[in-house]
């Protein structure tokens, strides 16, 4: 009898993905592109390393490379940025061709899997902005937001249920897409207070509703098998920093290190395994150079300790190396708040190469078009010549009514201005430090880079999520605002 229920219980168990090669190659049509890199994503925190640069030789491309589990990689060229799903003993093929309707196909083992990945991110993607989820949170009571996320999920679900290649994708994929879909409804609801939090003056957050709080706590809120998944990312991000605010009666920290030593608390006492330490090493990582260097010391020791999640640990000692140097703050850091609007438009300041501080509003009166970039950020690299190009078009007349500002949010002011020179930017330059932590961040809710934002001649923002250097169209734009 023993034997026959340990046999039952092997087989519910989940298939278990060991360590194994990947191989993607491709094949590329009406296009001249030189290099491609090949990026894992692995550290979630911070821009991970450029796994391989490739050189394409007679329009076409292959590297083999260990993979230690199912993970997003990233092919970027100058042409193009690709998310693709891998397993270990995964081999695929992509056919890219730039002129036609689906410039991007799929073939070998993992096609299905992206068929079906690289669809529902082109049919999804405005359900899975956070740009667009906060301004929805901003301008839409608690009811119709809820109803919405739940629409999108529902819309969601029936997409991937009538999708030819979904019975034909592996079980593991199929997991990664119900986890993304979960995940990201309750994210967006724990979003919510907390993000209207940050943008009023109230002393306290707004408690969710306790049916909701009730279905969340029900949760299985440290799920390994879901880390790849930034919708499950995002969850955890707001589900910690709700309850870290729900334990604190709800009242708003106005201290950098209070905040960082309460969140690592409850990320300690509530989550496990791999949950535990990105959540720690996120809430560290965003404000470090915030808060006191004790706490910040002592949680990457937590995260040196641990040899499995190195990864955490090297990204904490990249950004915050300085912090843990520094003497421990005797006075609290107190919490900043955003900036001011100053006449209708935006009051936002940076420094310039000559480390003069210039703020937005000087550009009054102009079209400006910004770039918001770091030196360690690949994508964001790919679009510089087409920014150049772009520049290129404007007529000297042109020229005097509109600005290209690059802003970079790099930790470091000499490798940025190391960055802006080999890289040979022209416009205006200027810099708001901090990487994640930058003011810029918080001011204009970057959450990813390369970002771009065109603000029109009254300072007022026009599109936050504007067009890339290299998008057709964009020329014509910018010449009808000037």
């Amino acid at each position: 009898m023993k034997k026959l229920k340990i046999i039952a219980f092997l087989l519910i168990m989940p298939c278990v993905l060991f360590a194994g090669p990947v191989t993607i190659s491709g094949s590329l049509s009406n296009c001249d592109i030189k290099n491609i890199s090949i990026t894992v994503e692995k550290t979630f925190i911070a821009e991970d390393q450029v796994l391989e640069e490739l050189k394409v030789k007679n329009n076409a491309f292959s590297h083999t490379f260990d993979l230690d589990r199912n993970r997003i990689v990233k092919l970027t060229s100058e042409d193009f940025t690709i998310s693709l799903y891998v397993e270990p003993g995964d081999d695929l093929h992509i056919n890219f061709d730039p002129n036609n309707e689906n410039p991007v196909k799929f073939d070998g083992k993992a096609a299905h899997n992206n068929e079906v990945y690289s669809l529902f991110k082109s049919n999804f993607k405005d359900h899975y902005d956070l740009n667009i989820m906060k301004d929805k949170i901003m301008t839409t009571s608690f009811d119709p937001f809820e109803i919405e996320a739940y629409d999108n999920r529902r819309d969601q679900k029936k997409f991937i249920k009538e999708h030819p290649a979904y019975a034909s994708t592996s079980k593991q994929f199929q997991s990664f897409l119900d986890h993304t879909l979960r995940y990201q409804y309750y994210n967006q609801l724990l979003a919510y207070p907390i993000v209207r939090g940050n943008s009023n003056k109230d002393p306290k957050v707004v408690a969710l509703p306790r049916i909701i709080v009730d279905e969340v706590e029900g949760l299985v809120a440290s799920n390994n098998d879901a880390i790849i998944s930034e919708a499950y990312r995002n969850f955890l991000l707001y589900y910690s920093t709700y309850f870290t605010s729900k334990n604190n009666n709800y009242q708003k920290y106005t201290d950098y290190s209070v905040s960082l030593m309460h969140k690592t608390e409850y990320t300690n006492g509530n989550l496990i395994e791999e949950a535990q330490f990105y959540m720690i090493a996120k809430f560290t990582y965003d404000i470090c150079e915030n808060a006191g260097s004790g706490l910040v010391s002592k949680n990457y020791s937590q995260l040196k300790k641990n040899t499995k999640y190195q990864h955490y640990a090297d990204a904490i000692s990249a950004k915050c190396g300085d912090a843990m140097k520094s003497p421990t703050k005797a006075e609290p850091v107190k919490v900043k708040t955003k900036t001011k609007e100053r006449d209708g438009g935006i009051d936002f300041a940076f420094k310039n190469l000559e480390g003069n501080m210039v703020n937005i509003n000087d550009y009054r009166g102009k079209i400006i078009y910004i770039d918001f970039w770091a030196s360690w950020c690949g994508p964001c690299r790919v679009q510089f010549p087409y920014s150049h190009k772009l520049q290129e078009k404007f007529t000297d007349k042109q020229k005097k009514d509109i600005v290209f500002l690059y802003l970079s949010i790099d930790a470091s002011e000499e490798r940025w201005k190391s960055s802006v020179k080999s890289f040979k930017l022209t416009g205006e330059q200027g810099i708001s430090p901090g990487n994640w932590s930058s003011e810029a961040v918080k001011k204009f809710g970057v959450s990813s880079i390369p970002r771009y934002m065109i603000i029109g001649k009254d300072g007022k923002i026009l599109d936050p999520n504007a067009p890339r250097p290299g998008a057709p169209g964009l020329y014509e734009k910018l010449v009808e605002l000037l």
